[in-house]
């Protein structure tokens, strides 16, 4: 799937924590190293989630919502951070998770999607009063044909085998017949529209792209930045946006979206990859906005696309990895600890490396710089994938344990 949601293509509520302590030594049963047994990374706001081969759940980073699921005697406790990926109960029937700002989403072999975490906006489709509630993994209403999954900044979308398209969370995203408290949020899944031949959903922080099955491109949600892509923007800031789908452009052939902060992506079936917003909103002085998909480049061999709070990555053909937008704080994985300034909207290559299968960026909105790191998977033959992260580690984001530098330019392994 080309969006933020990343798998190399779930029902848990259990509280013994174990650590993915990255040794190379094969299980006791002989399965793989821990290192080569991922299956799916997604990064989210000030936390990380994952998937191994064999269905196992794993979090880490940033606690004080609940989000990685961390249990806990106490207080002080359940605020801890986690620098290294926690394994989160005992079943191993995970099919994909993704990770909005501060909530976390995951979709279980049976149908059956169940969220933890949240700043209580309904964006895990129920209300709690405290931590030990909002930590606890709840399935989400009884249905058991869900599909898909894709978790924005406070509101989490999903698809059901049936084409239909629902969301619960803030209103911000929300479609204006849904909300149990108007003008507040939603706290159970109402459907998008009347639809039932959606094919693909990608949330961001505050906006939301969708695919029909005929390839059409659809956008809602705020457009203060032209992340719309309809041609113009919404000058105050503030402004709740379009409650409803608007279709983007006339064409038919698209076959991927992921959506930032305030910029969008789309991926044509010949290959080529657009862009429209903005990937800066922090640097006023070179502040540019693509009200309307403009193509990355002229290369056509683009594969796979996700999109960070400010940043983009993709894919190619042939494994290689590539970075583009905000050059600050690591998330282009270019090596410099002192990039700053402008965006960088000529995609660069991230090492020589050419076996990437999946890459992930943060969802970050509320928390200003603090969320921007990147996660990606490495193929090993018969065994599996590697893990890599990159960026903003200062709530321990990526995983690769507690670092005294706030960031990482450079991949490293899990």
């Amino acid at each position: 799937m080309c969006s933020a949601l990343v798998m190399a293509c779930s029902s848990s509520t259990g509280t013994t924590p174990g650590h993915d302590g990255g040794s190379d030594d094969g299980g006791d049963d002989g399965s793989p190293p821990v290192t080569t047994r991922w299956a799916a990374v997604t990064a989210g706001g000030l936390h990380s989630l994952g998937i191994h081969r064999d269905g196992s759940l794993w979090a880490w980073g940033y606690a004080v919502f609940g989000q990685i699921g961390k249990p806990c005697a106490s207080a002080v406790e359940c605020r801890d951070n986690e620098p290294l990926p926690m394994h989160i109960g005992t079943s191993t029937d995970w099919t994909a998770v993704a990770a909005g700002e501060a909530h976390s989403v995951a979709l279980a072999s049976d149908g059956t999607v169940w969220t933890w975490g949240g700043t209580g906006v309904g964006e895990i489709g129920r209300e709690c009063a405290d931590y030990a509630c909002k930590a606890v993994a709840a399935k989400v209403g009884q249905d058991t044909d869900w599909a898909a999954i894709s978790a924005g900044g406070t509101a989490t979308f999903a698809l059901k085998t049936d084409g239909s398209l629902w969301t619960w969370g803030s209103t911000n995203t929300c479609p204006s017949n849904c909300g149990t408290k108007p003008g507040a949020y939603n706290l159970a899944p109402a459907r998008v529209d009347a639809a039932n031949d959606w094919a693909l959903v990608a949330a961001g922080g505050q906006h939301v792209l969708a695919i029909k099955q005929d390839g059409s491109l659809w956008a809602w949600g705020r457009n203060f930045a032209g992340q719309l892509g309809s041609g113009a923007r919404d000058p105050d800031f503030f402004s709740p946006g379009t409650a409803t789908p608007q279709r983007v452009g006339a064409d038919t052939d698209w076959i991927g979206a992921a959506a930032g902060a305030s910029h969008s992506m789309a991926l044509k079936a010949d290959g080529t990859l657009w862009y429209w917003g903005t990937y800066d909103l922090l640097n006023s002085a070179s502040l540019t906005f693509a009200l309307s998909p403009t193509r990355l480049g002229v290369d056509r061999d683009w594969k796979i696309i996700a999109a960070g709070s400010r940043f983009g990555l993709a894919i190619k053909t042939d494994g290689s990895l590539w970075a583009w937008g905000n050059p600050s704080s690591g998330a282009l994985g270019n090596g410099c600890d002192s990039c700053n300034g402008a965006p960088q909207m000529v995609p660069a290559r991230i090492g020589l490396d050419s076996d990437w299968v999946a890459i992930s960026g943060d969802r970050t909105e509320s928390f200003g710089d603090l969320g921007a790191h990147a996660l990606g998977l490495r193929a090993v033959p018969a065994s599996g994938a590697t893990a890599w992260a990159w960026g903003l580690n200062q709530t321990w984001q990526l995983g690769i344990g507690a670092q005294l530098s706030p960031f990482v330019s450079l991949p490293r392994q899990l």
